[in-house]
């Protein structure tokens, strides 16, 4: 590759031709696009790729991306910095503070920007996503009596013939892949308007959506909790359409600070 984008001689049909070539992008899930990227893990209190979002603001609408974006040529300096830096304990002092790597990957030897060509895994991050708010769901928001009603809503729910019949989630969901998960999200929505009531919820989850949402009685919850779901699910559907066009960027952005003010308020623990 370095040879390529500084231009090599190749004969092609008995012609010289010079032939240069260039990095373009590079696809990877979560953990190894940082990685590449130079940056810590997402566990890390700055471990975003694309910009210095701190842990405690990671569902904050309001952070401005912009702002605080990750730019190459300012990563370029902090990596210079941590190299003119005199002991390890400074060095590390330093990555900790900018959340990244001691050492830039090997592919900084190539010309690329590390942050533009690094784009985040839409895939990873809303399986991710989705896994988090069933765990939530079953665990956080359900009664007993409410996961006995999704149970049975889910046996004689009319799943699409093209999809593989999936294991009830209340009882295997361990076992589902990340793209079960997904397709879980695309039925949550009419499910749950199917089988719960008020009394599935726990008490002081309910009482907690009521004062967030400032609803009037606890049998609004229900709404409150299906609407989460439908938002999340035109989200997913919204990101993997087989067309995008520029007008959809304006949309997808309004429908995911829509989506976060809902989860901000429905997420409990």
């Amino acid at each position: 590759m370095k040879e390529l984008q500084s231009g090599i001689l190749m004969t092609i049909k008995n012609e010289q031709v010079w032939v240069s070539a260039g990095f373009g992008m590079v696809t990877a899930d979560l953990p190894q696009g940082n990685d590449m990227a130079g940056i810590k893990r997402q566990n890390a209190e700055y471990g975003c790729r694309t910009c210095k979002v701190p842990q405690s603001q990671l569902s904050d609408v309001d952070f401005d991306i912009f702002q605080n974006g990750r730019y190459h040529h300012l990563t370029d300096r902090i990596f210079d910095e941590i190299k003119d830096a005199r002991n390890i304990t400074t060095k590390k002092r330093i990555a900790q503070e900018h959340g990244i790597c001691l050492i830039p990957n090997i592919l900084d030897d190539l010309f690329r920007d590390r942050h533009l060509q690094m784009p985040q895994d839409p895939f990873h991050c809303l399986a991710g996503l989705a896994r988090r708010l069933f765990d939530h769901l079953f665990k956080y928001e359900l009664e007993k009596s409410g996961l006995d009603a999704l149970h049975n809503a889910w046996k004689t729910f009319e799943i699409p013939k093209s999809w593989k019949r999936l294991q009830s989630p209340i009882t295997h969901f361990e076992s589902y892949w990340m793209s079960d998960s997904l397709r879980l999200v695309m039925i949550m929505p009419f499910i749950l308007s199917r089988c719960l009531i008020f009394t599935h919820f726990k008490r002081d989850f309910a009482e907690s959506i009521k004062d967030k949402c400032l609803i009037v009685n606890l049998r609004q919850v229900k709404a409150v909790i299906v609407e989460a779901w439908r938002l999340f699910a035109k989200f997913c559907a919204k990101v993997f359409a087989n067309e995008f066009c520029r007008s959809d960027y304006q949309t997808l952005d309004q429908l995911l600070v829509k989506l976060m003010r809902t989860l901000n308020k429905v997420i409990y623990c």
